[in-house]
C-alpha cells in the first residue's frame, strides 16, 4: 500500500483515503484495521439506511431550539466564515442528553437498525452560514463519508433540522447507494463517477429528524439565503462496540 498521502508523512496510507490514520478525517473505532474493498460489480452498490421522520415530541424540540440559540456567534452579525458549515461543539452542555430521546424516538417510527443500547457521539450544532457571510458564498462542502469504515455496520447518523431545510438554504446531497464506495483525498468523486450513483438531495420542515448510514458519502450544498440555518447532529453506534475515535485531516472539509 502506498505511502500517506500528507506532504512529509512517512506512514502507510488507508484505504479509501489514502491518508494514514493520523490525517484521515472522520470516526472509525480505535482497533479498526485496514481492509480493502475493490468495487468492481454493482454488488457493492447496496443501498445504506436511511430513515426520516417528524419529531413528535415538542416540548424536547422547543428546549433544543432555545438552547441552540444562545450560542454567542449566531447573535454576532459580523461573522465571517469561508467554509460551507461551521460547527459548535454540544458536548457537556444543556443540549448533550437531549439526542437520546430522539434516539429513542427512531426506534418505533423509522425501524432504527441499531436495537441495543446506543451510545450518542459528539453532538454538534450545524450552521450554515448565509451567503452575505461568506468570502466563497457558492463553494461545496468535500464529498465524505462521517464513519470511515465501509466494511463496519452499526453507525449512524442523525440531523435535527431547526430550521426548514429547502433546496436554498445549504441542504445535504447524500448518495443512498455508496456505503462501499471508495472517496479519493484527491479526487472524492471518482468511485460516485465510476458507479454511477445516483444522489438524493435531504430536505424537510422545521423539526424533522433525518437518519442515514454514517458510511454513506453526502456532501454539504451552499446557503444562497440571506439568513442562516441550523441543525443539530450526531453520531450514534451500539454501546456494545467501542467508543467511536475522531480523528482529524485538514485537507479536507465538509460537515451536514
Amino acid at each position: 500500500m502506498a505511502r500517506c498521502r500528507k506532504n512529509g508523512c512517512r506512514k502507510r496510507g488507508r484505504h479509501p483515503s489514502a491518508f494514514c490514520i493520523n490525517h484521515t478525517s472522520g470516526w472509525i473505532y480505535p482497533t479498526q484495521k485496514n481492509k480493502v474493498v475493490h468495487p468492481t460489480s454493482t454488488a457493492v452498490q447496496g443501498r445504506g439506511y436511511f430513515g426520516k421522520f417528524q419529531l413528535s415530541n415538542k416540548v424536547a424540540f422547543e428546549m433544543i431550539h432555545k438552547i441552540a440559540c444562545k450560542d454567542p456567534r449566531l447573535r454576532d452579525p459580523n461573522t465571517i466564515v469561508t467554509k460551507c458549515r461551521f460547527h459548535q461543539n454540544c458536548e457537556g452542555t444543556e443540549l448533550q442528553p437531549l439526542p437520546d430521546l430522539i434516539v429513542r424516538e427512531a426506534r418505533a417510527s423509522v425501524n432504527f437498525p441499531i436495537k441495543s443500547k446506543t451510545r450518542i457521539q459528539e453532538p454538534v450544532l450545524v450552521v450554515a452560514p448565509p451567503v452575505s457571510s461568506r468570502k466563497n458564498s457558492w463553494t461545496c462542502g468535500s464529498i465524505h463519508r462521517d464513519f470511515d469504515s465501509m466494511e463496519e455496520s452499526g453507525v449512524c447518523t442523525f440531523y435535527l433540522c431547526l430550521e426548514d431545510l429547502t433546496e436554498h438554504n445549504g441542504p445535504t446531497k447524500l448518495w443512498p447507494h455508496s456505503k462501499n464506495c471508495p472517496c479519493e483525498a484527491q479526487h472524492r468523486g471518482r468511485g460516485i463517477e465510476r458507479m454511477k450513483l445516483k444522489s438524493e438531495i435531504l430536505l424537510g420542515g422545521r423539526g424533522t429528524v433525518l437518519v442515514w448510514d454514517s458510511r454513506l458519502l453526502h456532501q454539504s450544498l451552499p446557503n444562497k439565503n440571506e439568513t442562516m440555518r441550523m441543525g443539530i447532529a450526531w453520531m450514534v453506534n451500539s454501546s456494545r462496540k467501542p467508543a467511536l475515535q475522531r480523528v482529524e485531516n485538514t485537507d479536507n472539509q465538509g460537515a451536514r
